[in-house]
């Protein structure tokens, strides 16, 4: 399997119980290993936003955004974000 995919999935696990320093800890290991994955960017902009860091948070869903220009629920986040 992808190992930044798996990477990925420990940072989502881990926000939802409630591990937010694991959760920023496994997203950076998952944007290391694919700087370049717009997966990796809106799933990382929903775990800073997880964590409270708006400021990250829209850093990342601003870069998600270039990638899907489309993904109007992000949009939205975005918005919210502001």
């Amino acid at each position: 399997p992808d190992v930044s995919a798996v990477w990925l999935a420990v940072a989502q696990t881990r926000l939802k119980s409630g591990d937010a320093p694991g959760a920023t800890e496994a997203i950076a290991r998952a944007e290391r290993l694919a700087p370049q994955d717009p997966p990796v960017w809106r799933a990382a902009a929903m775990i800073f936003e997880g964590t409270g860091d708006v400021a990250r948070a829209i850093e990342y869903q601003q870069k998600w955004l270039q990638a899907a220009p489309a993904d109007v629920a992000s949009r939205v986040r975005l918005a919210r974000l502001y």
